[in-house]
């Protein structure tokens, strides 16, 4: 089986605008099995938060799209009705096409640079980007690279992925861009 590592998965940690300063339980919603990464992630989180708050506030954890899907658990965040939503970025597509662009194949080809681009100008813009839709950012978790994979060949540069067929996640610019 052939391998090709096209870029870090960023996951987006959102909480609603409309969260009470009084609120003493928050919602954390996803849709990751409790045996995920993500699940570990929201598990650290809420320790965290309960250890810098010194216990006055407490994060309740729904994994497995307890909530709804990536879309009904972001409309909730949006909302007010979850507080707090981790979801990947293909899935904020439809409110903003151009983080698209940050999941296409080929454009960040190893940790550092994901680092560099979320972590960095680019990150902070998108970061503010979400503000016009209600919706706060808290950070870009990494949630590991996204691979093709075939029993075609080694996939090395773009033209390799002509004639592949594959099923991709709902970003219509990964879908344009895979289309040959």
């Amino acid at each position: 089986m052939k391998r090709f590592t096209t870029g870090l998965l960023a996951i987006g940690m959102l909480v609603a605008g409309t969260v009470s300063a009084n609120a003493t339980t928050l919602r954390l919603a996803h849709a990751a099995p409790q045996g995920d990464l993500q699940q570990k992630l929201a598990e650290h989180f809420a320790e965290d938060v309960k250890t810098m708050s010194d216990g006055k506030i407490t994060v309740q954890i729904f994994p497995q799209g307890q909530l709804g899907n990536d879309s009904q658990m972001i409309t909730g965040a949006r909302t007010g009705i979850i507080d707090i939503v981790m979801s990947g970025l293909n899935n904020f597509t439809g409110m903003m096409p151009e983080l698209g662009g940050l999941m296409l194949p080929f454009m960040i080809t190893d940790r550092d640079q994901a680092y560099e681009v979320y972590d960095g100008a680019i990150g902070q813009e998108a970061a503010a980007d979400f503000e016009n839709f209600d919706l706060k950012v808290l950070g870009f978790p990494e949630n590991g690279f996204r691979e093709i994979t075939n029993d075609r060949g080694p996939i090395v540069e773009p033209k390799d992925l002509e004639g592949l067929r594959m099923r991709t996640n709902n970003s219509k610019r990964l879908m344009i861009c895979l289309r040959f």
